[in-house]
């Protein structure tokens, strides 16, 4: 997807009846992470660049999948978390305070 084409809503709405198929979830949050293959990707910013973007739980192991579903191994590392409280329409003000602070 990209800032411009942004199918979040559907992604969400794909995926959270067919999570209970997955089974040895560890714990109850819900993720949502974006992939940028480009390192310039806000460097040089375009609203119609696409990025990935994935729902997911955290799983102890990968036996019970559902075959529509990919699973993301993250690697080891240091990450940037950011919570955002609301609705997803006030979202933009979150990502704005991340990466223009």
């Amino acid at each position: 997807m990209s800032f411009l084409n942004n199918s979040t809503k559907e992604l969400w709405q794909w995926f959270r009846p067919k999570r209970k198929y997955i089974l040895h979830v560890s714990g109850t949050y819900l993720y949502s992470l974006e992939v940028y293959d480009d390192v310039s990707f806000f460097k040089i910013f375009n609203p119609a660049n696409e990025f990935t973007k994935w729902a997911a739980v955290e799983v102890s192991n990968y036996d019970h999948i559902p075959s529509e579903m990919e699973k993301l191994i993250i690697p080891t590392g240091l990450y940037a978390v950011f919570i955002h409280k609301g609705p997803a329409s006030e979202s933009k003000k979150t990502c704005e305070y991340f990466f223009y602070k």
